[in-house]
């Protein structure tokens, strides 16, 4: 349950990273500037431990911008201290938000900012219910035992 909490923490922290850097900076982008200056550190820049924690990221990276990149920095730095389900998971969700089009991450960020005016209990609510639909269900009854197939009968 705390590894739920805290894995629920992150990635929540990871989206409110997201959305407060769309805010601050509503109208930049890659394309909204005639000479666009180099932002570092660039992928190859990143040490082989950086790369490994953020390669989720790597065909975006380039696209980022230098706040962004250095809060994806400050979670590689804090990567190898999760554990390895922490570890998986938060690939996972980094993986899936770089698999996200443009569209989709404003309407997630939306929703992000709609779920953070809510008061806490109805807060505690949704995330009580999100766990419940992203955590498998643990069985205390034995695994279904197997199937075998039917003797094929043949004719002498």
């Amino acid at each position: 349950m705390v590894k739920t909490a805290r894995t629920l923490a992150i990635f929540f922290g990871l989206l409110l990273s997201f959305f407060t850097q769309a805010q601050q900076n509503p109208n930049k982008s890659p394309g909204n500037t005639a000479a666009a200056a180099v932002v570092r550190p660039q992928w190859k820049e990143l040490s082989p431990k950086q790369q490994h924690a953020l390669a989720p990221l790597m065909n975006d990276w380039e696209k980022m911008d230098a706040n962004r990149r250095q809060k994806w920095l400050n979670i590689a730095i804090r990567y190898p201290k999760m554990s390895p389900e922490e570890q998986s998971l938060l690939k996972t969700r980094m993986q899936e938000w770089a698999n996200l089009s443009t569209e989709q991450r404003r309407v997630a960020r939306e929703k992000y900012q709609k779920l953070k005016q809510l008061p806490d209990p109805q807060r505690q609510e949704i995330s009580q219910k999100w766990q419940q639909q992203t955590t498998p269900p643990v069985s205390d009854s034995a695994p279904a035992p197997a199937i075998t197939p039917a003797p094929i009968e043949t004719k002498h």
